[in-house]
């Protein structure tokens, strides 16, 4: 599509795989793109604190500043910068907003 959003911390095809296992295993729809930012529709997010957490990890590993930076993106619900907090924000969420600074 030559969205380079993420170019800072991954490659677009790098990003281009990590969607693509969320879409089989999470139902995760791209719905939109900003110039560093990117929003997902997750039609089967994760049901419990457990299975968030690996998500959590993955999320973090994509997308640092989702970890590190939680107020960035709106709406934004001041939690600790930690993969449990983050996993907690997962939880049952079908938005998910992603952003590389």
């Amino acid at each position: 599509m030559g969205w380079c959003g993420a170019i800072n911390y991954r490659r677009p095809a790098e990003v281009s795989v990590v969607l693509r296992s969320w879409e089989d295993r999470l139902g995760v729809i791209p719905v939109a793109l900003g110039f560093a930012s990117l929003t997902l529709l997750v039609t089967c997010p994760p049901t419990s604190q457990d299975d968030a957490l690996h998500v959590a990890a993955e999320v973090a590993a994509l997308c640092p500043d989702a970890l590190w930076q939680p107020e960035s993106l709106p709406p934004y619900v001041e939690r600790p910068c930690t993969l449990e907090a983050l996993a907690a924000d997962l939880v049952k969420q079908p938005i998910w907003r992603l952003w590389w600074d």
